[in-house]
């Protein structure tokens, strides 16, 4: 990983500071208003928000259930897993720190990004600022990162359907890629299911997403393909991948301080340096929380 800057401030506390839950809150109120406005609802940033946010479910065994049918499980092997969830839940799914940000969404993106942060402490290094993870309905998937002036906070916002969407990729990379390139150790009672690879379903479900994803802002008119068990477990994989890296990748930027450079009179071989470095600095991260969580 490319060395950061000598001269960054330490992380602040835990939890978000009033004057930044107020700033956030008024960015996000901002976009949903002017989303409302566009889709002919007037101003009612709250009912756009209520109406994107409807068809996100966090994890939870009945979805699991639902999604690819029946799980050869013992009843020991689903009770463990459902305790799991629970702890997950209890750990990371709290009230939302602004009144626009789904608890489901929140929590995932506060669970890899304290996962990163244990990873740059243990090395010794710190962060320009202390990354706030929010979302916001941006329309593209390039994450906003402004800085709270006054409380050396930054807002890492990500737009409100990236999380979605990636799963949704995911599972069209793993409808189409041959089983022996995920290289997974299936338990015997799964080791002999045969799966139909189909380049054309592939295709097809991704085309399907990028069209809704453009003309709606969100993949929920996308009917998801049914799935068997191992395909659903290689997206899973797949999709926390790129949910880490995301996130490593914003976080990066902090590392390297690139927040408090100004962007502006920069030449693009400049600015796509800096995209370059935080590739490489995010990639390292989320590989190191790979090897970290191997060695526990």
């Amino acid at each position: 990983m490319a060395e950061p800057p000598a001269a960054l401030r330490p992380s602040s506390g835990e939890g978000w500071s009033p004057f930044a839950r107020k700033r956030v809150t008024q960015w996000q109120e901002r976009a949903y208003g002017m989303l409302a406005e566009r889709s002919g609802l007037g101003w009612k940033p709250r009912e756009m928000f209520q109406q994107l946010t409807a068809g996100i479910v966090g994890p939870d065994l009945a979805g699991v259930r639902g999604a690819v049918g029946a799980i050869p499980l013992t009843r020991d092997e689903w009770q463990e897993a459902d305790q799991a969830i629970t702890d997950w839940r209890a750990q990371y799914v709290h009230d939302p720190a602004t009144p626009f940000m789904e608890p489901w969404l929140q929590g995932t993106y506060d669970y890899y990004r304290a996962q990163a942060e244990k990873v740059i402490a243990h090395a010794g290094w710190s962060l320009t600022h202390r990354p706030l993870v929010t979302t916001i309905p941006s329309g593209d998937f390039n994450a906003r990162t402004r800085e709270i002036p006054g409380t050396g906070e930054a807002a890492v916002m990500f737009d409100h359907t990236l999380l979605s969407y990636l799963q949704e990729f995911a599972v069209a990379v793993a409808i189409d890629f041959p089983e022996h390139w995920w290289a997974i150790p299936w338990p015997g009672n799964l080791a002999n299911i045969q799966i139909s690879q189909s380049t054309n379903s592939a295709s097809g479900y991704f085309a399907d997403l990028l069209v809704s994803q453009v003309l709606y802002g969100t993949t929920q008119a996308v009917t998801r393909p049914v799935l068997n068990w191992r395909v659903y477990t290689a997206a899973a994989l797949v999709a926390a991948g790129m949910r880490q890296f995301i996130v490593c990748h914003e976080l990066a930027h902090l590392l390297h301080g690139h927040l408090g450079e100004p962007s502006q009179g920069r030449s693009e071989a400049e600015l796509h340096k800096r995209e370059y470095d935080a590739d490489q600095s995010g990639a390292s991260l989320a590989m190191a929380q790979v090897r970290r969580r191997d060695r526990m």
